[in-house]
């Protein structure tokens, strides 16, 4: 793979996601021993609105990495920073064929950057059970488990 070019926006910049979002989300489809059919069920579409209505008193940012020869998107980092002051990685992926190469570690790098600029007081992203393989990622920038939360299946 050639370079890889970024670019930054808000949250004009959500629609460009959906593919890779898509992606993402049936990854937990697969991956999610209880909730695969609440993830089979949700659209891109809902989760906008979800990113929308928690970024609505605070700030989203969307970072996207497009391969440079070709111009294909392969990762994004959508970010907020809350009204309370409080920086959230909302979103992560990078497609499984881009990895390893740094993408996901310059997005995180970005939105890290993004916050510290924005003096948030905390830090936090949540990862779906099912998905604790990225733990160890998300450990090199400075986040652990902090809590569980169980939820009823509908």
């Amino acid at each position: 793979m050639s370079d890889v070019r970024y670019e930054a926006g808000g949250s004009d910049k959500l629609d460009q996601v959906e593919a890779l979002w898509l992606n993402l989300n049936q990854h937990h489809v697969v991956r999610s021993p209880f909730f695969s059919e609440v993830y089979a069920s949700k659209t891109f579409d809902t989760r906008k609105k979800e990113i929308l209505s928690k970024g609505k008193k605070g700030i989203i940012r969307t970072d996207l990495a497009y391969e440079s020869e070709t111009g294909v998107m392969v990762g994004y980092c959508i970010s907020i920073i809350h009204a309370d002051n409080v920086g959230e990685i909302e979103s992560l992926v990078v497609l499984k064929e881009s990895r390893g190469m740094g993408i996901g570690e310059s997005l995180m790098q970005r939105s890290m950057k993004w916050m510290e600029e924005h003096k948030v007081k905390r830090k936090r992203l949540e990862v779906y059970f099912g998905n604790e393989e990225a733990f160890a990622f998300y450990k090199r920038f400075g986040f652990f488990p902090k809590y569980t939360v169980l939820e009823q299946i509908p």
